[in-house]
């Protein structure tokens, strides 16, 4: 009873996965999961990520009821992706999840296609935001510790902010490691010359800038940026701010 062996096949038909937070919903799956001992192998089962694209394909290992080795392989295209809360995205993807006992891992390449953020934000907010742990149930916890994370992340267009404190494009390479519990990045996020930064009732013109990700063990991003604003007759100044978010520091200079 503890090592069961499994024989025969599971054919999808149209199944439906669906996961509360973040919000995915694997929808339309179709294929065989061929059972083989202690295998199963996905045998070219398609379907719906979010209404993109879905493929997997690979083997998983079983010792008793437990994953034990193998690799599944997951291609997604045309992804629709909240995540964080706030950054709307379509992603393709091309990840292999390896179930390893001792060292499981998600490993590939994201590709975000396109990605907007237009909600209202506060500086406060977001190093609180940054600030909080990884939460799930103890039962999840200790294989979401173990599970390393080593994802490149790649924008082929570039991501648009529009919201209360400025309007502007950015391209992103980034690696996303560490673990799922505990996730860092490293990393850079550019920001396009010509972008606007709302502050304290002026517009600023980025004209160099960007966020830079060295933590590999949490996600803390460090501004490097300059901007202008005319003040009319009196000429222009300058604002760089730099630093984190725990705070940023700002320098204006005439």
């Amino acid at each position: 009873v503890s090592r069961p062996l499994l024989d025969g096949r599971v054919l999808l038909d149209n199944a439906e996965v669906a996961v509360a937070e973040p919000r995915v919903v694997l929808s339309e799956l179709t294929g065989p999961i061929v059972l083989d001992g202690q295998l199963a192998i996905f045998d070219g089962v398609r379907g719906l990520a979010n209404g993109g694209a879905l493929a997997l394909d690979g083997t998983i290992e079983f010792d008793g009821l437990a994953l034990s080795g193998g690799a599944l392989n997951i291609q997604a295209q045309g992804v629709a992706l909240e995540m964080p809360r706030g950054l709307r995205s379509e992603l393709d993807a091309l990840v292999t999840f390896r179930p390893d006992p001792k060292s499981p891992s998600i490993t590939g390449d994201i590709r975000i296609v396109q990605s907007a953020y237009t909600e209202t934000i506060t500086i406060a907010a977001l190093a609180r935001q940054a600030a909080l742990p990884f939460t799930s149930s103890n039962a999840e916890r200790p294989y979401l510790d173990r599970l390393q994370l080593n994802l490149a992340l790649t924008t082929t267009e570039d991501i648009i902010v529009d919201n209360n404190y400025g309007r502007l494009a950015a391209g992103a390479n980034v690696r996303l490691v560490g673990t799922v519990a505990e996730p860092g990045m490293d990393g850079r996020i550019t920001l396009r010359e010509g972008g606007q930064i709302y502050l304290a009732g002026r517009t600023f013109r980025i004209t160099r800038g960007d966020v830079s990700f060295t933590d590999r063990r949490h996600i803390h991003p460090e501004f490097n940026i300059a901007a202008e604003a005319d003040l009319g007759t009196t000429g222009n100044v300058t604002m760089t701010p730099t630093g984190t978010l725990e705070p940023p520091s700002i320098d204006l200079a005439a």
